[in-house]
């Protein structure tokens, strides 16, 4: 899968789309799928997802599921900034 490919999210912003409790929601939701999935077809699924550990600390996470659907654990690929980066300015 994409990164991040359940929900938008902006890098160029401390704003993150919906609330806290929307996106565990729709993390939640996305995993459960993303494990059923992989049980009916018998495939490894790596999900990418935005996960929150604390408030204000963000992590493009990749969820690991083999081919009976049992997660496997998860890989914090790298830290979402928490700063507001300007990408092409030139100053």
């Amino acid at each position: 899968m994409q990164e991040l490919f359940y929900a938008p999210i902006s890098l160029r912003s401390r704003k993150r789309s919906g609330t806290a409790l929307q996106r565990r929601f729709l993390k939640a939701l996305t995993l459960k799928l993303m494990q059923e999935q992989a049980k009916k077809y018998g495939m490894v699924i790596i999900v990418p997802v935005y996960e929150e550990e604390i408030t204000g600390v963000y992590y493009n996470t990749a969820a690991i599921f083999d081919a009976e659907g049992t997660y496997l654990g998860k890989y914090r690929k790298n830290h979402i900034p928490p700063h507001t980066p300007v990408f092409g300015k030139n100053s």
